[in-house]
Order: C-alpha cells, then sequence, then structure tokens
C-alpha cells in the first residue's frame, strides 16, 4: 500500500502489481484510498479497483454516481481499460459536465455503428456550438459513421437555411458526402451571413467526393459568392491531392476557370534589403519610444509583400494577426531580421526562364 502511493513511477508500479496480484483481497484496503487528501492517489486506487475482478468493478461503477466529475471521468476510463465502455457510455452520454461527454464521444471512434450512433447523437444534442475542443472530440468518436450522425441530424435539424448554429458546426466537422447539396445551398443563400456560408465553403473543401468538387467549381463560378477567389484556391488546391480522382483539373480547364497552359510567370520585384541596416539589437530597440504616425507611413513598404489589415497583397504572411499574437521581442525581431525566420509555407524560390 505504502508503494502504490510513493512519487516514484517504479515503487508504485511495484505496488500496483503486487496489490493486482492479490485479487479481491486487496479491494478494502484499496478503497480505502479513495478519500486520499492527494487527488492522484485517490486516482490509482480507482485505476487498480477496477482490475481487482468484480468486487473492484462493483465499487467503480458506483463512483460514476460521485458528485465530483474529476472522479466520474478516472471511473469511466478505468472501466473503459477493461472493456466496460458500452457498459456505462450510455448513461455518461448525458452526464453534466461536459468533458466527461467528450470523454464519451472519443471512446466511441472504434465502436460499431449500431452501439455507437444513440450515444454520440446524445452527446451532439448538448453541444452548446462554441465548445470547439467538445465538437473535435464528437468529431473524433463519429470517425467512419459521418454520413449516418448527419441523416440522423439532419432529419431534425429542418432546411439547411435555417440550421442551428450548432448544428451548422457539426455538419462543418462531420464533413459528410450526404451533406454536399445541404453545405451549397448554404454556401449559396444570400440570407445568410457571411461567416456561415464561407464555413459551408470549408466544408466542401474537405468532403472527399466528387459531388464536393462539382459544387466547389460551382461557387468559383458564383460572382454573387462573396468568398469565390477562396472558391477558387480551394480548386485549385484540391485538384492535386483529394479530389485528383474526380479529373478536377480537367473541369476547371473546360469552365474557363484555370488552364495551365495559359499560365504566365510575372516577376515580382520585391524590397531589397538596405546596404547599411542600422546594428540595433532587439534589447535596444525594446528602450525606444514608438511613434505610431512614424511607423505607418514607413509600414508602405511592408504591404508589398505583405497584408496588414485592409491594405497589402497576399504574396507573404499576412502581418495583421501576427502583430497581435506574438510578443514585442518577436515583433522586432522579425523588423530588424526579416528573413532570419520564414513562415512555413512562404519559403522562397527563384525559377529561371530560358530566355
Amino acid at each position: 500500500m505504502a508503494a502504490l502511493q510513493s512519487p516514484a513511477v517504479n515503487v508504485r508500479h511495484l505496488g500496483f502489481v503486487g496489490l493486482r496480484a492479490r485479487g479481491d483481497a486487496a479491494v478494502e484496503p484499496v478503497q480505502q484510498l479513495l478519500g486520499h487528501d492527494n487527488p492522484y492517489v485517490a486516482a490509482r486506487a480507482i485505476w487498480l479497483l477496477a482490475q481487482l475482478g468484480d468486487r473492484g468493478v462493483g465499487v467503480v461503477r458506483e463512483l460514476l454516481g460521485s458528485d465530483d466529475a474529476t472522479t466520474r471521468l478516472v471511473a469511466f476510463r478505468a472501466l473503459r481499460r477493461i472493456g466496460q465502455t458500452l457498459a456505462v457510455a450510455a448513461t455518461l452520454a448525458n452526464d453534466p459536465s461536459p468533458a466527461i461527454r467528450r470523454e464519451v464521444a472519443t471512446a466511441m471512434r472504434d465502436v460499431p455503428e449500431a452501439d455507437s450512433l444513440p450515444i454520440l447523437l446524445a452527446v451532439a444534442r448538448q453541444f452548446d456550438g462554441s465548445d470547439r475542443t467538445y465538437l473535435d472530440a464528437w468529431g473524433i468518436g463519429a470517425t467512419g459513421k459521418e454520413s449516418a450522425l448527419y441523416q440522423s441530424l439532419a432529419a431534425d435539424a429542418g432546411e439547411p437555411a435555417g440550421w442551428s448554429g450548432p448544428m451548422d458546426w457539426m455538419v462543418w466537422r462531420l464533413g459528410a458526402a450526404d451533406s454536399v447539396s445541404a453545405l451549397l445551398e448554404r454556401a449559396q443563400n444570400p440570407d445568410l451571413d457571411r461567416e456561415p456560408r464561407e464555413r459551408a465553403m470549408v466544408a466542401l473543401a474537405f468532403v472527399r467526393d466528387a459531388a464536393a468538387a462539382r459544387a466547389m467549381i460551382t461557387l468559383a463560378e458564383d460572382e454573387d459568392f462573396p468568398s469565390r477567389p477562396m472558391a477558387v484556391w480551394f480548386c485549385l488546391h484540391r485538384m492535386n491531392n483529394e479530389w485528383r480522382e474526380f479529373g478536377l483539373r480537367e473541369l476547371l480547364r473546360e469552365r474557363g476557370i484555370y488552364d495551365p497552359e495559359s499560365v504566365v510567370i510575372q516577376p515580382v520585384s520585391t524590397p531589397r534589403e538596405p546596404p547599411n541596416p542600422p546594428r540595433l539589437t532587439v534589447a535596444e530597440v525594446m528602450k525606444l519610444q514608438g511613434d505610431s504616425r512614424r511607423g505607418e507611413r514607413r509600414i508602405g513598404l511592408c504591404v508589398t509583400c505583405h497584408r496588414i489589415g485592409r491594405q497589402g497583397v497576399e504574396f507573404g504572411p499576412d502581418l495583421t494577426l501576427f502583430g497581435k499574437t506574438q510578443s514585442r521581442e518577436a515583433v522586432i525581431e522579425s523588423i530588424l531580421h526579416p528573413s532570419k525566420s520564414i513562415t512555413h509555407g512562404y519559403e522562397g524560390s527563384t525559377v529561371e526562364t530560358e530566355d
């Protein structure tokens, strides 16, 4: 018992193995640790009890009714470890704690559709439309069952134009081929705000189905679609990977959206580094007083390659979020040494033509 409570991994492992070998005889002493002041020791007791036979399992199952969400979570994980997932998942799918419902959802990933569908639907109906961690946990559990889940959810969701926020996000996460027509309808609906219309387009981009590829072409041709340039971008980037087998390249050529034979390489002149740049360190710049007006005037050099707010081009990374999310030191370092660190995906290449 003392070894089980040890902070040393190897020592507590010896204690765990030794107590497990005693089976039913170890249940009562291990059960005493459930009230231990150290929650990690209490968690070890729960994990071990689940492996001490029917009596120990019974104690763990009683803990699923604990007032403490963490205790319920550990109990579920311990029961899942011994293969009792389905025996308790249906009840816990309606647990008041989102953390436990997330755990139940991910546990459904490799469970057959017939057994997992009711549980995943129960978890889905409690999605608040904003918890992205909850949504992704549910999406993990939905792997391989996307079509059945979409059909069940859509049957109660009404017309696509009137989908709730949670339904909108769940369809986005599922990426079911059955949802293509509804997603296209939402993307082209002028009565919806731009954000849900764009989300429908992005959802289409990750559906590996010929119908999704054709729907994206439809958006790329739609002059009234507010995110048309992004639809074209998705067409160009999917034609050589996930949508290649659907003849997207040929369709783009037929529709006049993209023809590789007509591409003309245009030279782009980027500002050269100054011959005698100021030899300042980040620490020295940190001590200086900033001048926002002067910076606004000087930023004209940056927007020849970057986008900042509504200004500039998208040749290099968009600096709007960079400035908001990076530390002052990181921003200063990038200004002083712009080529020291290149954002992934924006590495430069030099193309020399024969003429």
